[in-house]
């Protein structure tokens, strides 16, 4: 009885093990573990798109003053940028292929429009661009904005998309 007992417990145990290494990781990598592969794979998104993070930044502003940028990289998918007035804000990318499942396009075009009255919703912020940017590790990413001859350093955590720190620093193009 002891035996089959044990045996049990060593099967669960076994087939518990993956369930246990994601909770492992994500307690390493300080993430939910249920949000895991979805933060790996924001990551994943900022590697393959790093050249098309480079583009010009042009910030909408809404009524509230949150700084909104949307950039559309040659694979399809899009970078999004928000900066509330209280925070250094954060990117989240948009992947064009879980974006184009029937199910997902099926619920885009039945959304719908509303075409408000009164004043324009956004106005146009000054445009930025990055002059540099390098991983610092598998997750940190240093980017170097220039923005009207001013730089500021950024150091953003593609796994969260949250701007970690943004420092005024010297404008250059070597990171």
């Amino acid at each position: 009885m002891l035996f089959t007992a044990l045996l049990v417990f060593l099967v669960a145990l076994i087939t518990a093990a993956p369930q246990w290494l994601r909770y492992a990781e994500a307690w390493r990598e300080d993430v939910p573990a249920d949000q895991l592969e979805a933060y790996k794979r924001q990551s994943e998104l900022w590697q393959r798109n790093l050249s098309c993070a480079n583009a010009p930044e042009r910030f909408f502003v809404t009524p509230k003053n949150i700084k909104v940028d949307a950039t559309i990289c040659k694979s399809g998918d899009i970078v999004v940028q928000v900066i509330p007035p209280d925070s250094n804000g954060r990117y989240y990318w948009v992947d064009l292929e879980r974006l184009s499942s029937r199910a997902i396009l099926a619920d885009l075009f039945t959304l719908n429009a509303y075409a408000g009255d009164g004043e324009p919703a956004m106005v146009v912020a000054q445009a930025s661009f990055v002059m540099c940017q390098r991983f610092l590790d598998q997750r940190m990413l240093l980017r170097v904005i220039n923005q009207s001859g001013s730089c500021t350093d950024e150091v953003v955590d593609t796994y969260t998309g949250l701007v970690q720190s943004r420092n005024a620093s010297a404008c250059r193009s070597n990171c």
